[in-house]
């Protein structure tokens, strides 16, 4: 749980509450962790459950859970996983 919310975080770059498409695209790219816009998009669309554009600490718990549940397709574990990874690297940000 821990790293769930250190990642969290980690991807809110304004702390506002919320991340972004931008906010999570500038942390993967900053740990060089490139991935496809449109796969970025995808996940970040199923985190949205509000559908707001912007992915709470709710949403993010929700769909973090699921991929430690195995409820998520390969890429999108592969993508949980790269998250949680790229937030347990806090101290380069």
């Amino acid at each position: 749980m821990q790293e769930i919310n250190d990642s969290f975080r980690e991807y809110d770059l304004n702390h506002n509450g919320y991340i972004t498409f931008d906010e999570m695209k500038k942390c993967l790219r900053k740990a060089n962790v490139m991935t496809p816009d449109e796969e970025v998009s995808r996940v970040l669309n199923q985190m949205d459950w509000n559908r707001d554009s912007q992915v709470s600490y709710d949403e993010y718990l929700k769909f973090m859970t699921s991929v430690y549940r195995g409820e998520q397709s390969e890429l999108q574990r592969q993508l949980g996983s790269a998250l949680l990874e790229v937030g347990s690297a806090a101290g380069s940000f």
